[in-house]
């Protein structure tokens, strides 16, 4: 995520310098460990635990970050909690998109 380091969304998931953010270095917060756990050991992240470029570590935990889900599923608020920590969020597969039916003239 270099091509957008600094900006204020979750950029940092298990590269240097990830500590500075917080993160563990764990499969679930090390993108790395958690594909080497996926090829190796058969077991597909759920999910992979990324702080945002401006968070900074308070008493060794995450001020600011989010998870990032497997596809289809999206991070989802539980309503409860601080709305800027991760375990406030839980991954949750998304409704399929509605789409409408385009009117008649385009369906020629």
């Amino acid at each position: 995520m270099s091509h957008c380091n600094g900006g204020s969304g979750a950029v940092h998931f298990g590269q240097a310098p990830d500590e500075a953010a917080g993160l563990a270095a764990t499969a679930e917060g090390d993108l790395l460990m958690a594909l080497d756990r996926w090829s190796t050991g058969g077991v597909p992240p759920e999910s992979i635990l990324a702080a945002y470029g401006n968070s900074v570590g308070v008493d060794n935990g995450l001020r600011k970050g989010r998870p990032i889900c497997a596809y289809p599923a999206l991070p989802r608020y539980l309503g409860r909690g601080d709305p800027l920590l991760p375990t406030s969020f839980r991954c949750a597969k998304s409704p399929a998109p509605q789409y409408e039916r385009p009117a008649a003239r385009y369906l020629r």
